[in-house]
Parts: C-alpha cells; structure tokens; sequence
C-alpha cells in the first residue's frame, strides 16, 4: 500500500564550507539543481544551515541542515514521486514524529500517514488515513502498532453509511483476529472471528445507549455459510456484563469524532505545504515544530 521513496543528497562539504565562512551561504543554480544554504541559525544549536536544496525534475529538501551537511532535527521533503514528508530528521534518515502525504493522483485518493519513525521507517505507532474526498466519505483510519512498515494491531475506523469500528490484529490492512471486535453503526456489535475483513464466526451483540449506559437487547451466535450470508441463532450468553463494559470503553473514545478533526486539521496542513509554499521563517520561528508538536498530540 505504501510507496516508497528514493533522493539523495551528494555534496562537496569543503567547497560549500569554504564559501559559507565567506558569504554566508551557499550558492549553486545549473540544470541539475538548485542550491541555497545559509549560516543563519544560533551557533549554540547541533544543527547549522538553514537549506532550500532542489535537485531538478526530482525532489526538494526544505529545513536544517548539520554541519555535515545531513538532514536533521526538521524539514520538509519533496519527492520525485510527488509524496511529501514534514517531520523529524536525523544523519538523512526520518527520525521522529512526520506526517507522509501520498500522492493525491494514486486511486484518485487522500492518503496520508502520520506517526513515528525509526532511521528512515515507520516504527512503534501511527495512524494511516484513506479518503476519496474532502467531505469525509468512504474514510477509512488505521491506528495502531507499526511493524515492518505496516501496521499490525490496532483500531479500524470506517465512515461508510453505518460507520464500523473495529479492534483487533491487522494483517494487509484488513481485520483479521480469531477475538476481534467490532461495533457498527449505532446498535450492533460483533465479537468473534474477522478473516480478510469478512466476519467468519461469533456473536452479534444489539444494544441501544441511553445516558451513556449501554443495554444490551439481543445476543446471537452467528457463522458465514457463503459470501455474506449467515446463520443466525439466539443465545444467552454469560459474557453479558464483559460485552456491556467493552462496548461502553470503545463508545467514551469516540474515535469516530475524534478521527473527523484530527482529517480536518490534517488536511489543512497538507494544503498549505503541498504547494511547496514554506519559507526561511517557518523554520525559524518554530511553525513547524508546532506542526510537529500537534502530531504528538494526535498520536
């Protein structure tokens, strides 16, 4: 699902050392690239150059600079395949909090990724958002737990025509649990076995909510017998007040409000970086640690 991205950064660190100690900053405009570097930062700081470094018809790398001339603490990253990455870096590689923004014209989609990242990977949490337009419809939210890239367990958020919560392990970014759970719309909650996203086998709780409190109406055992057709069978279940105090926990997170403002502010951000339009004084006056700070918060 994700794509990957590949730009390096190649200098002559004397040259542009030299020129620096001179001028102030450094200068290089041909047909391959376009280069300005400048000693403007606090010489107390670990890092050095505040950088605009444009390799032509390939990508752009906006924000701080080592004196090794690595990108580090913050910048943005423009790549060759049009994704854009706002984040945290250290020695080159994506070290911290960022926020990935895939290509708008891949599926005629909104991806975005936001979370941590460990030299250059995505790693320990983060959620990744899909959505075919800006009026939340048809959105679907991963949060969870990131291994190798993808993430393995967590929270599915679907905002369909009856919304879908779902809990458990995730594998090709479907539910896939053998004790998976799942709350869709505002009455019914499944508990049980999810392959491939399908419901295999489980039992299907009926609810309502009144002043908060969660009254369970019906309880069936349910299993596939083909595609999405079921056999229904009503039971009494002892788990009763352990499916009432796990409905009632996911309810009080309200992911599902929470997911719509965190796309919204998200969105706002993409806007206003994916026109490339950061200057010299977003990074000098902290906007984008700001930015960063909000990741944080999100996550």
């Amino acid at each position: 699902m994700f794509q990957k991205d590949n730009d390096t950064l190649e200098f002559n660190l004397n040259i542009i050392d030299d020129e620096i100690k001179k001028n102030k900053e450094y200068k290089l405009e041909n047909d391959k690239v376009n280069i300005l570097i400048k000693n403007n930062l606090k010489e107390e700081k670990e890092e050095k150059y505040f950088s605009i470094i444009e390799i032509k018809n390939n990508s752009k790398y906006i924000g701080i600079l080592s004196d090794n001339l690595t990108k580090e603490k913050i910048g943005i990253n423009y790549y060759n395949n049009k994704n854009i990455f706002i984040g945290e870096w250290k020695n080159n590689l994506k070290e911290g909090y960022g926020l990935y923004i895939y290509d708008k014209n891949i599926n005629n989609q909104n991806q975005i990724y936001i979370g941590k990242w460990k030299n250059g990977l995505k790693s320990e949490k983060g959620i990744f958002i899909i959505s075919n337009n800006s009026n939340l419809s048809n959105l679907r939210a991963y949060f969870g737990k990131i291994n190798n890239e993808n993430i393995e367990k967590g929270i599915i958020i679907e905002n369909k025509e009856d919304k879908q919560l779902y809990q458990g392990n995730i594998n090709n970014y479907m539910k896939n649990d053998d004790n998976g759970i799942l709350l869709e719309g505002n009455d019914k909650a499944f508990f049980g076995k999810f392959k491939n996203d399908e419901i295999i086998e489980g039992n299907m709780i009926k609810y309502k909510v009144e002043n908060e409190k969660v009254i369970i109406l019906n309880i069936f055992n349910i299993n596939m017998i083909n595609n999405d057709n079921y056999n229904f069978n009503s039971i009494n279940d002892l788990n009763y007040g352990n499916y009432v105090q796990i409905i009632h926990d996911l309810l009080q997170k309200k992911y599902f409000e929470n997911i719509e403002n965190y796309y919204l502010k998200l969105m706002d951000i993409v806007k206003e970086y994916e026109n490339d339009i950061l200057f010299e004084k977003n990074i000098n006056d902290n906007n984008l640690t700001n930015v960063l700070k909000s990741f944080e918060d999100i996550i």
